[in-house]
């Protein structure tokens, strides 16, 4: 593709050309334009004509042309960069198809069924008997009986007592033993 960089310097408009790469990076440079003055607001970068035999030859809103602005800068050069611009094509390529999101199918989900009733069956109350009620007897006391007659009986004689008296032991002197 031609790109075209237009510079207003002051009422005179300088214009300069140039082609993109294959990659459509591109280099121009513009003659007689005081930098330095005017700076990089005054310039515009615009797509001038499509590549030659591409089919890409519609031009696009982006080929309205971007402002430049100053990329770097050194005594002897000063480069300024263009934001992006193209040209599209008659011809519709499936490859450039994006995927449009397919919306989520709406899945209905039906409330879970109600809970059974639960109905409790208490147990039947206890059956009572009647019972009459218990009181209680304590035995009666004792009866004391007239207490029977104490006889006392003495113990009878003490025997004879024999006491024997037996010699007394011998007596052994211990003498330790010599060593």
């Amino acid at each position: 593709a031609v790109v075209e960089v237009t510079c207003k310097a002051g009422s005179k408009i300088i214009k300069a050309y140039g082609k993109t790469k294959i990659n459509g990076k591109y280099s121009i440079t513009v003659e007689d334009f005081d930098y330095v003055k005017y700076g990089a607001t005054v310039c515009k970068a615009a797509l001038y004509a499509p590549p030659k035999g591409s089919p890409f030859n519609i031009p696009t809103k982006l080929n309205e042309g971007t402002k430049l602005y100053l990329k770097s800068k050194d005594k002897y050069e000063v480069v300024l960069k263009a934001k992006p611009f193209a040209y599209a094509s008659k011809k519709h390529f499936k490859e450039c198809d994006k995927p449009k999101p397919s919306p989520t199918p709406y899945y209905y989900k039906s409330p879970p069924p109600p809970s059974p009733v639960y109905k409790y069956n208490s147990p039947p109350p206890p059956v009572h008997y009647y019972s009459p009620p218990y009181y209680y007897k304590s035995p009666p006391p004792p009866v004391k009986s007239p207490p029977t007659p104490y006889y006392y009986k003495s113990p009878p004689p003490p025997s004879p007592v024999y006491k024997y008296n037996s010699p007394p032991p011998p007596v052994h002197y211990y003498s330790p033993p010599y060593y």
